[in-house]
């Protein structure tokens, strides 16, 4: 048996283990996500198709692997590979998954199976957070997906979008964004801002804070109110977010605010940056807290177990 063959195999056999232990959720939803399938040449692909749409779906990637190991499905072989990349990301292995899409796109498919694969990458990417590439893999969509699978895309954009921090842009577009940014912060910071020279060489350097004050120069603004630095104070129940590494608003500017709060709590997400509430389990929190008005009583421990975020220069996250 070939290297290449025996490492297939070894991952079916893993596959097995997943299956028996987790049960077939993850694979019913990449069930509903491939479309009916065309006229079939083969007739080991219609056993594979009639295994799978029994909900049987490890005898049908077990099957589809002897299959192709017989050279038995040679007029499906872009829809095979479509498949068997379909319920490997269904049992939870991305790595795999990716590796056959990749392949897949690296030879001359029909375009409706590449958009499926690309669609299939960008959610391997969304799961593992690599949200620039989640969506580049989207962007390379040329056509609508078919049945159910075309609103899964538009979720998943949403989704993508909501994680790098662009959803207002692709809703209303970024100049009602950026008008919208500059309405608040040539109010509220304008006055306050200096370009330091000693940021000139610097990775980010002076260019947003010398635009800033550039665009406010001409900007229409309000007058900032009195007590605008006057810190909040209540007995209502508070759940307060911060990320361990944010530059713009650290974790001390939460404490800060807690102490005027009684009834909050303030969470550091770990490894975070700026935007924490869609980092792992923090949207289970917030959901929890609204639903219970206890913020004392959460169970955080669920916020130690988040990756480190890798260092970015861009404004929409890290490039691989």
């Amino acid at each position: 048996m070939s290297r290449s063959r025996h490492r297939r195999w070894s991952l079916i056999c893993v596959a097995g283990v997943l299956a028996s232990g987790v049960g077939t959720g993850h694979a019913e939803d990449a069930a509903r996500d491939l479309p009916p399938p065309g006229k079939v040449r083969d007739l080991d692909y219609g056993d594979v198709l009639f295994h799978f749409f029994q909900d049987d779906y490890f005898d049908a990637l077990v099957r589809l692997e002897v299959s192709r190991d017989l050279n038995r499905i040679e007029h499906h072989s872009a829809e095979a590979e479509l498949l068997s990349g379909g319920l490997y990301l269904s049992l939870g292995l991305h790595a795999e998954a990716s590796r056959i899409f990749n392949r897949l796109l690296a030879g001359p498919v029909p375009q409706s199976v590449s958009d499926r694969a690309h669609f299939y990458l960008a959610r391997i990417g969304y799961q593992r957070g690599y949200h620039a590439e989640a969506w580049r893999s989207l962007e390379r969509i040329r056509a609508p997906l078919p049945g159910a699978l075309e609103s899964e895309r538009r979720l998943l954009a949403s989704n993508v979008l909501m994680a790098q921090g662009r959803m207002i842009e692709s809703l209303v577009g970024e100049q009602i964004n950026q008008g919208l940014q500059l309405s608040v912060s040539c109010s509220e910071d304008a006055d306050r801002l200096r370009v330091d020279p000693a940021d000139q060489n610097t990775l980010m350097g002076t260019t947003f804070v010398s635009t800033l004050l550039a665009q406010c120069e001409a900007w229409p603004r309000g007058r900032r109110p009195a007590d605008f630095n006057k810190p909040v104070q209540s007995d209502r129940p508070v759940l307060l977010l911060s990320g361990e590494f944010d530059p713009v608003t650290p974790p001390r500017y939460g404490e800060r605010v807690l102490a005027h709060l009684p009834n909050g709590r303030h969470l550091v997400a770990r490894g975070q940056g700026h935007n924490v509430m869609v980092a792992g389990c923090a949207p289970r929190l917030m959901a929890r807290f609204v639903a219970s008005a206890d913020a004392q009583g959460l169970d955080a421990s669920c916020l130690e177990r988040l990756d480190y975020t890798p260092p970015f220069t861009g404004s929409f996250g890290w490039e691989p």
